[in-house]
């Protein structure tokens, strides 16, 4: 049997800073709140985004090019960009991003456009394109994905041969030299140590089971205000 709680108990139940419940019964959706990660230093990663891009190979027809680019210019254009953005909740313009409708919308989407309003959006590294072969390297990352999913390999262990499995296969990419720009040029490998003491370098590893911590949702608005 189901037992239905007036608003106010769910509130309550909930914390006066955790509302889930509206005063129309609704249940209002929310940018989840995210979980404090281990990090080794406080200027690191502090939110996590997913971005697209669209990559048109030199080796593809010439004609196929062409249709690629109009579409690729389509799901992006002005006449259409804004609808994409109210359904698929994924903005790709400025402009759809400080419109009316938006405004509009932010209601009900739960902190998102107050979220790409905010400086938080930019507080993320995008992996850009500099990779030389994508299709080639990222055989190589399924290949030890495996292992480690089975538990045959620990993350460590994985990494390092990944790591060591790219490195070939960039310096074979150098010898056939058929990139004109870019070209991968690889230094003479170095341990660990080596790596820690160069300015900028990462920070050794550190405690990556701390004591869980998660924001409350008004802590994380205003981070991102």
């Amino acid at each position: 049997m189901q037992q239905h709680l007036p608003v106010s108990e769910v509130n309550t139940l909930c914390g006066s800073d955790a509302v889930r419940v509206d005063d129309h019964a609704s249940v209002p959706r929310r940018v989840t709140i995210r979980p404090l990660a281990p990090v080794p230093a406080p200027s690191m990663s502090t939110v996590i985004s997913s971005s697209l891009a669209m990559a048109v190979l030199d080796s593809t027809a010439a004609d196929r090019q062409a249709a690629a680019w109009l579409y690729a210019q389509f799901t992006v254009a002005k006449s259409v960009s804004l609808r994409k953005a109210l359904v698929g909740l994924t903005p790709v313009r400025l402009s759809d991003v400080q419109s009316q409708a938006m405004t509009d919308a932010a209601p009900r989407l739960g902190g998102l456009v107050e979220f790409y309003r905010s400086r938080a959006r930019d507080v993320w590294t995008p992996t850009g394109t500099n990779v030389p072969d994508y299709a080639a390297l990222a055989a190589l990352w399924w290949q030890q994905l495996g292992p480690l999913v089975d538990g045959r390999q620990t993350v460590a262990s994985s990494l390092h041969n990944l790591a060591s499995q790219m490195d070939l296969e960039l310096a074979r990419i150098a010898e056939r030299g058929e990139l004109q720009r870019c070209q991968p040029r690889l230094g003479p490998p170095q341990d660990a140590a080596y790596w820690l003491a160069q300015p900028g370098s990462p920070v050794p590893q550190g405690d990556e089971q701390p004591a869980g911590q998660t924001l409350t949702y008004p802590e994380a608005i205003r981070k991102w205000q």
